[in-house]
């Protein structure tokens, strides 16, 4: 199982598909800017010091550490934090629905490319995307596992690209200011 927090771009200022403009899933991230870098700007997920392998923080500190580093690059208010898990097809059972989940999306490992947030232009996968609930993704693992599988069975996924179902948390920070 891969998890921890992800510093994606707000909805409103990611790319859009026209197949899935509520897209909010883990296919967010700040896309790296060579031109900044080659002036001498520390990209922020180039260091390990905040993420891993799979460019996730660990834990929220350090997921709002590595937030405050890209608002150097981006306006704040285009910056949110995700918490994300890969489900395993042992682990797809119901989930609870808590306020903060997102939904479910189905995506590679890091760079996180959503065949949800960018769908495939073919019949198999129309049917599944009228399942998307308001943020662009499935209320349900299992219907993200089925919108694999039809994929899958169709060639619209490579059959060696390693593709995961990811259970997508919003992330907020309580601002809490000091007693006088």
């Amino acid at each position: 199982m891969i998890l921890g927090y992800l510093v994606v771009l707000a909805a409103r200022r990611s790319r859009k598909s026209p197949r899935n403009p509520s897209y909010r899933g883990i296919d967010r991230m700040p896309p790296f800017d060579r031109s900044l870098w080659e002036q001498g700007v520390d990209w922020p997920t180039l260091s390990r010091d905040y993420v891993d392998e799979n460019l996730l923080s660990k834990d929220q500190v350090l997921a709002w550490a590595l937030l405050d580093r890209f608002a150097a690059i981006y306006p704040r208010e285009d910056l949110e934090v995700l918490y994300i898990r890969s489900l395993s097809p042992q682990s797809l059972v119901p989930l609870e629905a808590t306020p903060d989940r997102l939904g479910f999306d189905v995506a590679g490992t890091a760079p996180y490319y959503s065949v949800v947030g960018d769908p495939p232009g073919t019949d198999a996968a129309t049917p599944f995307l009228r399942r998307l609930n308001e943020n662009g993704l499935f209320s349900s693992a299992a219907d993200a596992q089925a919108y694999l599988e039809a994929l899958k069975r169709n060639g619209a996924v490579e059959p060696d690209w390693v593709v995961k179902i990811w259970d997508l948390r919003q992330v907020t920070i309580q601002m809490v200011s000091s007693p006088d």
